[in-house]
């Protein structure tokens, strides 16, 4: 049962997680004048708040996904002389990542390959990972944000590169991070959002099957989804499709890569595929 509410939980934050990502079908309109009918399966409301911020220069894209039943449909809105967003637009999806990473376990789980209440000692045998009063982290800790260890590590600076401050954090850094930093609470006592605490369960499960993290999603659930465009690295046909990021200026900024922390928010995936993982989680 406790294993069932965890899968069950993780879903729920699947779907909320993305419904309000942008995805997005070929064929959609730029930002026309909001509709006044409730012809769509998106909420007259919704829409008129989506051409809001994208005819005020708020977003210079948006991509909305709606499943209702065995209908769905996706919407894209563009400002005015940016590219429209199709179902090959890639977009990088942040911690949404997450939800992978979460799906990742809880098949593990299900599988009997791993437990919730195992330890992520065990599966970093060579790591020295933090405990407090004798409790141990657990994967269950790590996937519920209760593991007790902070939102990044605190030897992620200084950077090689600010734009891309992730790029150059590898194993050897994590494992020196966790060999000395010590809990301020009790694992599973108190929850704290950590990016650091679901790289670590990424790095982890990908560790156990002896391959990358982006090679652990490509077999559990990418290729399994026929997500054919998405990964943790583009390739060439993704990169022609990328969505540049944008900084409060305006100007273009570079990706992010998140190295040995990918787990966390290392993803890059096209509207079309987002739409089918949402459907295939509902």
């Amino acid at each position: 049962m406790k294993n069932r509410l965890n899968f069950v939980l993780m879903i729920v934050w699947i779907v909320l997680g993305a419904v309000v990502m942008t995805l997005l079908p070929g064929g959609c309109a730029a930002a026309a004048p909001a509709p006044t009918s409730t012809s769509t399966l998106l909420p007259v409301r919704v829409m008129q708040a989506a051409h809001d911020r994208v005819a005020s220069g708020q977003y210079p894209m948006l991509v909305i996904g709606v499943v209702n039943g065995d209908k769905s449909r996706l919407y894209g809105f563009n400002a005015e002389g940016e590219p429209a967003p199709h179902a090959d637009t890639v977009f990088e999806i942040g911690s949404v990542t997450k939800t992978f990473t979460g799906l990742a376990l809880a098949l593990a789980v299900e599988s009997g390959e791993v437990a919730l209440d195992e330890s992520v000692a065990e599966l970093l045998p060579n790591f020295e990972i933090p405990s407090r009063n004798g409790k141990a982290i657990t994967l269950e800790n790590l996937a519920t944000q209760h593991s007790g260890l902070p939102r990044l590590p605190g030897n992620l600076q200084p950077w090689k590169n600010p734009a891309n401050p992730y790029a150059d954090y590898g194993v050897m850094k994590l494992e020196a991070f966790l060999s000395g930093y010590e809990l301020k609470h009790d694992p599973g006592s108190h929850y704290k959002y950590s990016n650091l605490g679901f790289g670590l369960l990424g790095y982890a499960l990908a560790r156990r099957e002896g391959v990358g993290y982006g090679e652990l999603l490509q077999r559990a659930i990418l290729n399994p989804l026929n997500m054919n465009s998405c990964a943790v690295r583009l390739n060439e046909a993704m990169r022609k499709h990328l969505a540049a990021g944008h900084d409060a200026s305006e100007n273009v900024v570079s990706n992010w890569d998140m190295a040995v922390l990918s787990g966390a928010g290392g993803l890059k995936c096209s509207a079309a595929d987002m739409m089918g993982y949402l459907k295939a989680n509902m």
